[in-house]
Parts: C-alpha cells; structure tokens; sequence
C-alpha cells in the first residue's frame, strides 16, 4: 500500500482498516488531510512505524485506534502539535519501550489514554506534563 493515498476524500471522517496487514504507515498516507478525518482505527494491523510526519495533517482528529500492533518508536512529530481535538489515543498491546519527553505536548483536550500490554518499563512524570490533570 506505498501509493494509498487518503487526501482527495474531503469528507471523510472515520477512517477504519483493523486487523489487516499493514506494516508501516508512511508519511504519505495521510498527507494534505482530510482535515475532516475525525477517527482513525489502525488496531490489530502487524505496524511496526510511522512516518515522521505520518498524521500531523489531520488536524480534527478526535479519536485515533493503533493497539495490536507492533510499534516500538513513538515520536510527537507523527501528530499535529497542538492536536486539540484528540480526547482518545490508544495505544495497547504494542512494543513500546519508552515515550518522548514531549510525548503529551500540545494535546489540551486528551482524556482517554491507553498505553497497556506494552513493554514501558517507567513513564517519567515530566512526560506527563500538564496533560496529567485532564485525564479521566
């Protein structure tokens, strides 16, 4: 899926491909929207990275779904920075070892966060930052 593109769909708000075999989801993608893309479920795919700048260009993202993956790395930069909509990011049952210091930056609305059945061995308090407080 190198040339799957998502950005001419204008309209598009809940993007779903669960449980498929997708490996790695390049810059590309998402690149130039859909701005109107609200949730994104990439659960139980075999995805090990993401683009550097993978979904920075979805701006009204409220939702986003990458558990059952394989993903080790996590950078801030593959999401927009401040992405103000996003109130769920979960990410279970991954490979994730450590987070960014930055991890939590820019997210004022982020209630649901769900990092279980990974491989953290601590979460610095100063990755949680000001996001500690809003969190249900």
């Amino acid at each position: 899926m190198d040339n799957f593109r998502l950005s001419h769909l204008h309209k598009l708000q809940y993007f779903s491909a669960p449980y498929n075999d997708i490996g790695d989801l390049g810059n590309h993608w998402f690149e130039g929207g859909p701005v109107s893309l609200t949730q994104v479920d990439l659960d139980g795919n075999k995805i090990e990275s993401f683009g550097a700048t993978a979904l920075a260009s979805l701006v009204n993202l409220e939702q986003l779904y990458v558990g059952d993956n394989q993903i080790k790395d996590v950078s801030r930069s593959v999401l927009p920075n401040p992405i103000r909509a996003l109130w769920v990011l979960e990410a279970k049952s991954n490979l994730i070892e450590e987070l960014p210091s930055d991890a939590f930056e820019g997210f004022p609305n982020l209630k649901i966060v769900n990092f279980g059945e990974n491989k953290l061995k601590s979460i610095p308090e100063n990755v949680w930052g000001k996001v500690c407080r809003q969190l249900e």
